[in-house]
């Protein structure tokens, strides 16, 4: 199971509110929507059995104990856990992810992690879509049961994503062949019908194959989340009056407002499941865009419409096609499409790009600000640490096998490879500490 970390004021806002959203600085991707999570935070260990931890979110006076640093929070003293609701990588900042989590109990973060159906249903029957309830079922048939609904419900959503895919492109030629002729190079005309007959014949495949797999679940008498939300959807439009508070959503659009003047504005977002932006935040900034007051048009910037967003991207390695959601720049859908791809290659970069952001923070708890923590002064010139991070990569690489350096007036600082490959970065003074991967 992932973790993350939280301050003290964080855990504090989280467990009053129930979800909390938190920004954080990661090279790549650290979570994904739906994923369990413990929480880690300042913990101190009492003396004396049993072991006993209290907490600096409990504390009122947090200063009375020398709190030790989350990330060496060891598993005995977790308490709380969350589930990921959506991140999103914040495009103004380089590596910096706004993450939404809520709480969740223990029981169900074990359940999620092991894959084992949870409900906190009074009955059986209301359990799960799982068929908790599995009467005279053995528990090899039971396990049967939900592996076929689990690849059955992604294999839908795979098909309803492509199929949308699929209708995007048909539209786009249609539009080239019958209403801009005058804009397709006549070389070309003979390719986009080619284009269009294969696209037409591989969407009637894709509608056939979502019947029999929508079929089979609702024999099964599974809920099919997307035609549910596609109802209620109706329902809210029928029934539903329009929304007074920004934070609310209402047809297709969400209401954001503009940080200049607060104007009100419906704002879309083309690739969005509901068509509203996610946050309030990405609400408000779109507002703002669209807003006709003379401070939001002094300070308007030139941008590109998401309508053009490059929805698939191409595997740098191995060249498959991968489907992305939505993206500005085909280079930035190519760069995703090569960090989710399951080849070899890009299995191993993954791996590697992880080793070497581990040791990275490994360096930054040694000599960066979170040095304090440990004992240690941090090192006031960034140019020593960002030499560390630079021959983090090296050696995580194979490039050079160990370096050492001299932080004049303070100590040395090592960086090595352990015999089982793993990267250890050591400081020494007056007094030493090592850190290896796992720390």
């Amino acid at each position: 199971m992932k973790s993350i970390v939280m301050s003290t004021q964080n855990v504090r806002d989280f467990l009053k509110e129930r979800n909390l959203t938190l920004v954080k600085n990661f090279h790549d991707q650290p979570y994904e929507s739906g994923d369990v999570v413990y929480i880690r935070e300042p913990w101190f260990r009492m003396k004396g059995e049993p072991e006993r931890f209290v907490y600096s979110a409990d504390m009122e006076d947090s200063s009375i104990y020398k709190w030790s640093s989350p990330v060496s929070m060891p598993a005995a003293a977790i308490r709380y856990y969350g589930r990921i609701t959506f991140i999103l990588r914040n495009a103004g900042a380089v590596g910096e992810w706004e993450i939404q989590l809520e709480a969740i109990s223990k029981e169900e973060a074990e359940a999620a992690e092991t894959g084992i159906p949870f409900s906190s249903a009074a009955t059986p029957e209301e359990a799960s879509d799982y068929f908790t309830y599995a009467g005279d079922m053995s528990p090899e048939d039971h396990e049967k049961m939900i592996a076929t609904i689990d690849a059955d419900r992604k294999r839908l959503s795979q098909v309803r994503l492509r199929l949308g895919v699929i209708n995007e492109r048909l539209k786009v030629i249609s539009g080239l062949l019958f209403e801009e002729t005058d804009k397709v190079d006549p070389n070309d005309i003979d390719m986009l019908h080619e284009e269009n007959e294969a696209l037409q014949n591989e969407q009637v495949a894709l509608d056939r194959e979502e019947r029999e797999i929508a079929s089979a679940l609702k024999v099964a008498g599974v809920h099919d989340t997307a035609e549910s939300a596609e109802a209620k959807h109706v329902t809210n439009e029928e029934t539903a009056s329009p929304p007074t508070e920004p934070s609310e959503e209402y047809g297709s659009f969400t209401v954001g407002e503009c940080d200049y003047c607060g104007r009100k504005w419906g704002v879309t977002l083309e690739g969005s499941p509901t068509g509203g932006y996610p946050t309030q935040k990405t609400a408000n900034a779109a507002a703002t865009r669209a807003c006709n007051c003379e401070q939001a048009e002094a300070h308007r910037a030139e941008i590109l419409s998401v309508t053009f967003a490059v929805t698939t991207g191409i595997c740098r390695y191995c060249g498959q096609v991968v489907e992305v959601g939505p993206h500005m720049l085909q280079k930035d859908a190519d760069k995703t499409a090569t960090e989710v791809c399951s080849c070899p290659e890009a299995k191993i970069e993954r791996n590697l790009t992880e080793q070497i952001e581990e040791a990275r923070d490994r360096v930054e708890r040694l000599f960066g600000d979170s040095s304090e923590e440990l004992g240690f002064k941090p090192i006031a010139d960034k140019a020593p640490v960002s030499m560390l991070d630079d021959m983090v990569a090296l050696i995580a690489r194979r490039l050079i096998s160990s370096a050492t350096i001299q932080i004049r007036g303070q100590c040395k600082a090592k960086i090595g490879l352990t015999s089982k490959g793993k990267i250890k970065v050591s400081r020494s003074e007056t007094r030493s500490y090592d850190l290896e991967a796992g720390e």
